[in-house]
């Protein structure tokens, strides 16, 4: 008889899809006889992922986009099924914000694993005074509305409010 497979680890979920790992014990190394199930814990809505490589230690696998937040990751191998294992989405990364000019304008925000649902995403910006650091003014904040992707999961373009200047 076989152990059942044990999942110790899984890597960040890329919001837009893509490769994740999953790490554990009794993987076997037939791909042909791994499954691995991704379980949203909140719509319980599952996903299927084929890995491309198993060894007895880890899966890769590619995920499809927008797979939750919170999911449980459950390995089968041929019958044998893991416990499930929570894992989330990556979280977002800017790498670009410019400079807000003091009217109204539109600016893109580059950046990753911004997903791929625009209606999910909300872009803050607070206003600081030019003799203080603190983030603390929650009365000084201004949204950025009318968002929209330039680039799925990496580049959004918003309407930046009149007035925020140039001390956001």
């Amino acid at each position: 008889a076989y152990a059942n497979p044990q999942v110790n680890s899984v890597s960040l979920l890329p919001p837009a899809g893509g490769l994740v790992s999953i790490f554990g014990n009794n993987f076997g190394s037939n791909s042909s006889l791994v499954t691995i199930r991704f379980t949203d814990s909140s719509t319980l809505l599952t996903s299927l992922c084929l890995p491309t490589f198993v060894n007895h230690t880890f899966i890769l696998c590619n995920i499809p986009k927008g797979l939750g937040h919170n999911v449980g990751v459950m390995v089968t191998v041929d019958s044998l099924s893991s416990s499930p294992v929570l894992a989330s989405y990556a979280l977002p990364h800017l790498f670009n914000i410019p400079l807000l000019l003091r009217s109204s304008s539109y600016i893109n925000i580059t950046g990753m694993n911004f997903g791929s649902n625009i209606s999910t995403i909300e872009i803050s910006f607070y206003i600081i005074s030019s003799s203080s650091s603190s983030l603390s003014f929650p009365n000084r904040t201004r949204t950025c509305s009318s968002p929209t992707f330039v680039a799925e999961d990496s580049i959004i373009m918003c309407q930046v409010p009149e007035g925020s200047g140039s001390t956001v």
